[in-house]
């Protein structure tokens, strides 16, 4: 009896000291080379010392995404291990974009092993804050003027709009939407698309103004000098609820490093002339198109 016992004994032990040690190994709290962190918060500076609000962060590989407050901060909260791709905890290194269509597309890199914040990453401090705030670099000055700004509701006429912009680097790539006009033997080119988006109207849908037969076509802008986009086209405001709308027009900075994934958070038609084009985010300065009751 003695004997089983103490033989009994002998592989308990042996249980129980292999127990602990296999706990030790998968328990994150016990870990040498990461932390068990939920969260990966910083901030965001725009170049230009606008508000940082509505910049849209996204983490590759997690795809996790959210945007920066109106003081530029944000945080991402990481899922457990278990809820990641293959539920075992994702594992490399992955980059955390920071995006804004008329600023330059930055990043930085996360670390996760087996799904959490690995310690002493150049980016993140061990809470997971990053260590140094975000700067967007601004690329394009963007801004709409309308004649006239007032119409009564029986418009039926021609407004004239002026597209300004003003690049900060040489040859920026910006994509818009163009239609040909015949004339006498030649052809004139004229930029087309032009959106309304009405201001405190609830369910009131965006008015999308453009020209048959448009075309996509990229502009490389020259650096330090303004570029103004004419663009006229008759308004029957008799067909839209009265009230104030933004004039925006449809073009974009083309980043060519720009991630498609990323891209696809705004909608599949975020680069038609459709309402999915308004969820991007970009600084912009914008008329004011007011049609009377």
């Amino acid at each position: 009896m003695k004997i089983k016992t103490k033989k009994y004994w002998n592989l308990f032990g042996t249980f129980l000291v292999t127990g602990v040690f296999i706990a030790c190994t998968s328990n994150p709290f016990f870990k040498d080379n990461y932390y068990d962190l939920e969260k990966i918060t910083g901030r965001i500076i725009l170049s230009d010392s606008l508000a940082p609000g509505n910049v849209f962060i996204w983490l590759e590989g997690l795809d996790l995404q959210t945007y920066s407050d109106e003081n530029g901060k944000f945080s991402l909260t990481l899922p457990p291990p278990e809820m990641q791709e293959g539920q075992t905890g994702l594992n490399g290194t992955f980059p955390l974009y920071f995006y804004c269509a008329n600023y330059g597309l930055d990043s930085i890199s996360i670390t996760l092993t087996e799904g959490y914040l690995e310690k002493s990453q150049k980016y993140i401090d061990n809470d997971g804050q990053i260590r140094n705030p975000v700067t967007l670099e601004k690329l394009l000055d963007f801004s709409t003027e309308i004649t006239p700004a007032v119409i009564p509701n029986d418009w039926q006429d021609t407004l004239e709009v002026d597209i300004r912009l003003y690049s900060h680097v040489s040859s920026l790539p910006v994509t818009c939407f163009i239609w040909n006009k015949p004339f006498g033997a030649t052809t004139i080119t004229y930029q087309s698309g032009v959106i309304l988006r009405p201001i405190d109207s609830t369910g009131t849908e965006p008015i999308l103004i453009y020209n048959d037969n448009i075309l996509y076509y990229t502009y490389y802008l020259p650096a330090g000098q303004e570029t103004v986009w004419p663009i006229r086209f008759y308004l029957d405001a008799r067909a839209l609820t009265p009230g104030e709308y933004e004039v925006l027009q449809f073009c974009w900075v083309n980043q060519e490093n720009t991630p498609d994934q990323l891209m696809d958070y705004f909608g599949d038609n975020w680069n038609y002339l459709d309402s999915d084009f308004l969820k991007i985010p970009m600084k912009r300065s914008c008329a004011i198109l007011t049609i009377l009751p």
